[in-house]
């Protein structure tokens, strides 16, 4: 019964899982209950916080090291007790879980009994997919649903199944939704035991969350309440015997890898994954080198096991072609079409001082989040620069310069742990900078992420357009993407100075430029949508039609000095602008 110090609050309860331990040393999991929302009255103390025994279900939330009482149904375990208007704080943190009712372990649980688990499991998915497309009001999204890639992939998968066992490719842009794609056929079809195969550590676990929780498909109401989850295993530890791949394999529906921590182990052992699993999904599949996709596919070729590989580019890495028959390409330019994409605001500073240039780029930030915080948009900015120790730098002095928006640092060499904490947080709104050192990138998944401050190029303009891409996607109230990008004033002799500025904007290519942009494809080349202003204090470029070239363009440089077609001279209207008579560099 509530008294004088019980308080009514909505709470946010933790993800609850059914399953849930590490089988050789990997983590196996299968959800009973996402993340949900809860309003209820909560009395506090030193032990917890407790509501009233007479609820159901009554819940008590304990403070680690107190004896569990008895008479409550559901128990989670925090950290500390704080004032109760903090509690959803430390709901937030990962090291929260349920004590009661307690996850089963899969190390204690037989093969036998696993395999009517995986029976029962699939019985909920017979007919539970509902493949309802999304629809538009003008830029308004009013019934949820797939997106028109993604419901043409999966039907191109199953007519392609119903002809041929060849391995195959679907070529889907960064923000297509690959994923759920993924999802959609391994619960519609007959996807017995899936091996799912990614280039990175991030991607890694993304993509095992994606599996466990089934993504966005029951928050959209894409599949039956009813459907069970599936039982899901991220492999960060190598099987060493057959003993081992064996208890990983037999437990789990869905197993993902990545590449690294597959291809080296030994042919006996690729063999046993080959005869476990019935499916092959490759995410990300232009990471993969040629001679090393070669060599591991073979084995899952001679068992005749069912490969697909999803990419956003027909071209690996090394150059080289995915290989596989294209049994879906999914143009960029019907993605804009398609609300798939939204328009880019793209603000060039332009500094010859890499200091200047620092502070503009973060000056420029801390504006475009303040202007759209100002229009209710709940935008998120990431700082994007090429080594930890400049990261450390630029943290310092975005916390210094713009003291108003919380900012922290992530990276691949700091603690999963820290890298983790980091990554709730800018989910949660508790961070609004994040300073990343090549990361959050591909696959990464957070829309509210619509402002971008690149102070180090990419290796590549292909993957810079990629990486553009990530803040372009399209949300109902999420506005459109800013990208804030640092030139230099650097002359190169192979045409690439201009090359993305061109391709975003729209203007044709010179010959030089086009050598240079030869890696990226039309559709790229045509897809951004940008509008364009120059970082004050400096002065836009008047504009020239994009249709033809002018007669005074730069077409080549020798050491400093350029030769203009037809003339020593640049034209006059970059005689306007002294700032911009050099060729900057991204």
């Amino acid at each position: 019964m509530a008294d004088l110090f019980t308080q009514r609050v909505s709470i946010t309860l933790p993800e609850r899982y059914l399953l849930r331990g590490r089988v050789a040393g990997n983590l196996i999991r299968q959800l009973a209950a996402p993340w949900a929302d809860l309003d209820v009255a909560l009395d506090a103390n030193t032990k917890g916080y407790f509501s009233d025994v007479a609820d159901q279900p009554n819940i008590a939330l304990l403070r680690r090291g107190v004896k569990p009482p008895s008479s409550y149904d559901q128990i989670v375990r925090i950290d500390e007790v704080v004032p109760i208007s903090s509690i959803r704080e430390v709901l937030s943190r990962p090291s929260v879980r349920w004590q009661k009712p307690a996850p089963l372990e899969p190390a204690k649980i037989s093969f036998e009994d696993f395999s009517e688990r995986h029976k029962a499991i699939r019985a909920t998915w017979n007919d539970a997919l509902y493949l309802r497309e999304e629809q538009y009001e003008g830029d308004r999204r009013v019934v949820t649903g797939f997106r028109p890639p993604q419901i043409g992939a999966i039907h191109a998968i199953m007519a392609h199944w119903v002809v041929s066992d060849a391995p195959s490719t679907l070529v889907m842009p960064t923000g297509t939704g690959k994923t759920e794609t993924m999802l959609s056929v391994f619960l519609s079809t007959d996807v017995d035991k899936l091996l799912v195969i990614v280039p990175s550590d991030q991607l890694r676990a993304q993509i095992s969350e994606k599996f466990i929780t089934l993504g966005v498909l029951k928050k959209f109401g894409l599949i039956k309440e009813t459907a069970l989850y599936p039982i899901v295993a991220t492999l960060k530890k190598a099987p060493t015997s057959l003993e081992e791949v064996d208890a990983i394999f037999g437990r789990a529906q869905v197993v993902v890898a990545t590449m690294q921590s597959v291809s080296r182990l030994p042919v006996e052992l690729k063999d046993r994954i080959a005869t476990h699993v019935t499916h092959l999904f490759v995410d990300e599949a232009h990471h993969i080198g040629a001679e090393t996709w070669k060599a591991f596919k073979t084995h899952f070729v001679r068992q005749k096991r069912l490969i697909l590989q999803f990419t956003a580019t027909p071209y690996r890495n090394d150059n080289k072609r995915v290989d596989g028959k294209f049994i879906f390409v999914y143009p960029l330019r019907r993605a804009r079409m398609q609300h798939l994409f939204r328009p880019v605001q793209y603000i060039p500073v332009m500094e010859s001082d890499p200091a200047q240039a620092d502070l503009s780029i973060i000056r420029e930030v801390g504006e475009a989040l303040d202007r759209d915080l100002l229009r209710e948009l709940d935008h998120l900015a990431m700082a994007r620069t090429c080594t930890i120790d400049r990261a450390q730098t630029l943290l310092a002095l975005y916390r210094k310069h713009l003291p108003r928006h919380a900012a922290e640092l992530v990276h691949s060499k700091m603690p999963a742990s820290e890298r983790e904490d980091a990554l709730r947080r800018l989910r949660n709104g508790a961070i609004r900078i994040i300073v990343c050192v090549d990361m959050l990138g591909e696959g990464f998944d957070l829309p509210r992420l619509k402002i971008a401050g690149l102070h180090d190029r990419h290796r590549s303009e292909a993957v810079t357009l990629q990486f553009i891409g990530r803040f372009t996607r399209a949300e109902t109230g999420l506005g459109d993407a800013t990208v804030i990008a640092g030139c230099r004033s650097k002359i190169r002799r192979n045409g690439s100075t201009r090359c993305i500025k061109r391709t975003l904007t729209g203007t044709r290519f010179s010959k030089l430029e086009a050598k240079a942009a030869s890696s990226i494809s039309d559709d790229v080349k045509s897809s951004i949508p940008v509008s364009m202003r120059i970082s004050k204090p400096f002065l836009s470029k008047p504009s020239r039609p994009s249709s033809t070239r002018t007669s005074s363009e730069p077409i080549a440089t020798s050491g400093t000095r350029r030769q203009w077609n037809g003339s020593r001279r640049p034209p006059s209207d970059w005689l306007r602008a002294p700032s911009l008579t050099k060729n900057y560099d991204w």
